[in-house]
């Protein structure tokens, strides 16, 4: 049986048999057969993705409980939700996330704050969901827009 060797990310090699690579159809990830163990590539995007997310959320209940944060932690924010366009919405995905984005921009402007107990937590979370969600946005709607012109 020959031997192969895959490169599954920088500085990272593996020697498999020919049998043991596969590749997933349905989302296009390789992944290595090692024993009974999938190794799948790692997506950064996912990642970015669950960070900003749970960075927004903790922003927004910090800012809710009456603390103000400083500047820069809305640019973070706004960087991990570039990454988030750059690396993790596909061309398949572009539509429903540019929908659900929409969505998240309208509920965040609703008026929130005036529901009892929890509007003051609730609306600067909502904020902060939209400050992340919107670079992604604006990069997906781009590049969007870039796949159009190109196929005419």
């Amino acid at each position: 049986m020959e031997k192969k060797v895959y490169k599954l990310k920088p500085f990272c090699l593996l020697l498999v048999s020919e049998n043991t690579f596969e590749k997933d159809f349905y989302s296009g990830n390789k992944y290595i057969m090692i024993g009974e163990v999938m190794a799948k590539e790692p997506r950064y995007g996912e990642w970015a993705f669950l960070a900003g997310v749970l960075l927004a959320v903790v922003l927004g209940l910090v800012e809710g409980a009456g603390y103000s944060l400083p500047g820069y932690v809305l640019t973070v924010v706004v960087l991990l939700g570039l990454v988030v366009g750059l690396m993790n919405i596909t061309a398949k995905e572009a539509s429903p996330f540019l929908l659900a984005t929409l969505v998240l921009m309208a509920t965040s402007s609703a008026g929130l704050e005036k529901l009892p107990y929890i509007g003051n937590y609730l609306e600067p979370v909502l904020a902060y969901v939209a400050i992340f969600v919107a670079p992604a946005a604006l990069v997906v709607a781009l590049k969007a827009v870039k796949e159009m012109a190109a196929s005419k």
